[in-house]
This record gives C-alpha cells, structure tokens and sequence, in this order.
C-alpha cells in the first residue's frame, strides 16, 4: 500500500516525467540503497506504474543489506539481500540501474566510515562487473558535498572544482563520492558504460529517517515529540533545500536520457534558506495542528561534532539541468515542510 502523500506525489512525477517513463516496461530494474529515502521513491513510483500504466511489468531487483521486505511481497519485486561492498548481484542482464547505497548523514556516516567509503566505491565496482550488453542506463548517486568549501557565494556549476580536506572525518563520505565520480567516468571513457551522475543536495521529505542527525530531521522530530525546535549549530548556515518527489523527477528524467558521461546538479537553487528560517518554517507548520504552541530555541552550548566541519553556504546551479530537461523542481520550503510533518502526523494515534 503506498501512502496518500506519496501517492499524489508519484502523479505529479509521472506527469512531468511524462512519456520516457515507458522506457522501463517490461524491463529488469536494479536499485541499490532500496530501503532508504531516495532509493523508496523510485521503487514506489515504479510500483505504481507497473500497477496503473504498464502492461507488461518492470522486475524490481532492490538490494537491501539487513533482509527486510518494506515493500511487501510483490511477484515483481526480488529482494537481494547482500552487502553491496561485499558481493555483486547474481543476477545479470539488467536494463537500469541506480546505486543509491550509501549513508548520507553526517552523524551517520562519521560513526561508520570504512563502511562508507565501501559502500560508495566497492559497491559501485561490484555493480560495474554485472554491467554488460543488456544495460541502457546506469545512474550513480552522488553529492553536492564534492564541491567543498565555496571560495565564494556564487552559484556553483558542475564546473567547479572545489577544495576538500581530505583528511577531516567527513571526508569518508566526500572523497568516496568523488571517487566514485572517477571511476564512472573512465568506465564511460574506456568501457563504454551509459553512465550518469547526479551530485544532489539537501533532499527530505516522506519516507526521510528521523534519527540520522540532519537539521530536517532533527527538527521534524522536535516537533512530533511537541517539544520547541532547537537549533544545535550555526543558525546562519544556509542550505538549499529539495523537496524528495522533485529529486525523484530529477533523477528519472537523467535516468532515462541519453546524457551518458555527464554530471549534474540535482537541487533546487530557488530554495537556499538559513537553518533558523527553516527551523521557523517547520515550527510555524507545527503550530497550525497544535493547541498547544511551540518555539525555536538556539541552544549555543552544544555543538555537535558532525557539524564541525560543515560548510557555511553553499547555491548550485541548476541551469544545466534546466537547458537540458526543460524542468525545475516546483515545491517550497513551507510546502515540502507541510507535506513531510502531514506524512509523520498520519502515524500517529
């Protein structure tokens, strides 16, 4: 059963993805990183699509470490429960491909990150050796951190080189996405591989893990446990902020292009606001269903560590993207606020 909020979203998706997404009927379809945030919206968008618009049904392969099933038994889904650093699927011969494993929250990834690394680079040559004549397309996820500290406040472009410490704890989770950036690219250089990358920035919404330590998290639960909003870090450090089913109609848009060997930035520039205003933003959206009223606190004696080396500003372009696909993401702050805490709300007794 997908969720209302989901639901409506995939329509929208589906409508600005618009024809190409019959490109994937009847085809083998591996996910890795299923069960996470991103990688759930992509499944459940093509579960949808096999039950209202294809007549011959994609097979979903979702590789998912810890053997669980939160899609439920579905003959069109084949759980492969593995450690994608460890072992390559057994399965060949698939069609598409994204690689979506890998922890993204810094309290995360900083608490496990030999596994971080791993997860990146092993996990996507482990997919790179089941890669053969049978693939159209191959989607590696990356991140908007490679650019690391912005000399300045200009938009960044996919141009960009930026400077990374490449020995601070956060570098497990950066230096394995830029690696992975190189080994796609001599892949699609030398192999031939019909590869893309996405660099996304700041995605939540439904489906987002409330405990990884990221502010939207973070702050959505404050506000679930009906507690004021406390601001941990730097107030006036400024994110830009992606709704997750504008990231999913990114994302399968560059999946089912033709754009092979190239990068793009997947955000949305219209949406860059400091960690106060978000944090009011997401209090005001809790004080509209609430008698009883919260508020934001600034809690300047304790910093966590994960935030230390977090970069001040940071506004990408989208303008590639934008000349290419013809499309921008459509959903503000407030709404991607209000659509995420209705998610959370709907769970509660």
């Amino acid at each position: 059963m997908i969720h209302p909020i989901i639901k409506n979203d995939i329509r929208f998706i589906l409508k600005d993805v618009g024809e190409a997404i019959s490109q994937l009927e009847g085809k083998k379809i591996l996910i890795t990183g299923a069960s996470g945030m991103l990688a759930s919206y992509l499944v459940y968008t093509l579960l949808y699509t096999n039950t209202h618009i294809f007549h011959k049904p994609a097979k979903l392969y979702l590789v998912i470490r810890r053997g669980k099933k939160p899609f439920g038994k579905n003959q069109n889904i084949h759980y492969l429960n593995i450690d994608i650093a460890k072992q390559s699927p057994k399965e060949k011969g698939f069609h598409f491909i994204v690689h979506a494993a890998s922890k993204a929250a810094p309290k995360l990834y900083m608490e496990e990150m030999i596994d971080t690394l791993n997860s990146n680079i092993l996990g996507l040559y482990n997919i790179l050796k089941i890669c053969d004549k049978n693939l159209k397309s191959l989607l590696y996820i990356s991140s908007g951190e490679v650019y690391g500290m912005p000399k300045n406040n200009k938009p960044i472009d996919e141009t960009y080189v930026g400077m990374i410490d490449h020995l601070n704890k956060r570098s497990c989770y950066v230096e394995g996405k830029r690696a992975c950036e190189t080994i796609c690219m001599n892949y699609f250089w030398e192999k031939k591989i019909p590869v893309k990358i996405a660099r996304l920035f700041h995605t939540f919404g439904p489906g987002l893990n409330l405990n990884d330590g990221r502010v939207f998290s973070d702050f959505i639960m404050f506000g679930l446990k009906r507690k004021d909003i406390a601001i941990l870090g730097d107030k006036d450090i400024k994110r830009p902020l992606l709704y997750i089913g504008d990231a999913t109609t990114m994302l399968l848009k560059l999946l089912l292009s033709n754009q092979n060997g190239l990068i793009f930035n997947v955000a949305n520039a219209r949406n860059v606001v400091s960690v106060r205003k978000f944090a009011q933003i997401v209090c005001n959206c809790f004080n509209q269903k609430y008698d009883k009223k919260i508020g934001v606190v600034i809690d300047n004696k304790k910093t966590l560590s994960y935030y230390k080396h977090a970069i001040k500003t940071i506004k990408p372009s989208i303008d590639k993207f934008k000349k290419i696909f013809s499309y921008e993401p459509k959903t503000s702050v407030a709404e991607a606020v209000k659509k995420t805490i209705d998610y959370y709300l709907s769970f509660k007794p």
